[in-house]
């Protein structure tokens, strides 16, 4: 499965509530895709910096609180013009990147590679 990320329209910051799964399937009598982009239910945090930029992401499952491991959490970097030059998930490098195994209130004191 694939994700599509839908931007804001200034193509800066990410829109809220914006991955959506994309399925792609391929029938043997043609060389078309079908896309199913149907939306799933998560709960989302932001924190942002001083001019409202997100710069912590977080994604759960609806009713996760913030303290209970079972978050996904992105860190966004910018440079001095407000462009997005960095997209990263907090502890990749133990390989807990993108199975909602970490805790929101804890965003600040993972590594983000």
């Amino acid at each position: 499965m694939t994700s599509v990320q839908i931007m804001s329209s200034d193509k800066s910051t990410p829109s809220r509530g914006a991955i959506l799964p994309v399925t792609n399937t391929r029938r043997a009598d043609t060389d078309k895709v079908a896309l199913d982009t149907k939306q799933l239910d998560y709960t989302e945090k932001f924190e942002n910096n001083a001019t409202g930029q997100p710069v912590y992401h977080g994604r759960a499952a609806p009713g996760t609180a913030v303290a209970t491991a079972g978050w996904i959490i992105i860190k966004y970097t910018y440079d001095g013009t407000g462009a997005v030059t960095d997209i990263q998930y907090a502890d990749s490098a133990n390989g807990n990147a993108d199975n909602f195994s970490l805790k929101w209130s804890l965003r600040a004191t993972y590594t983000y590679a």
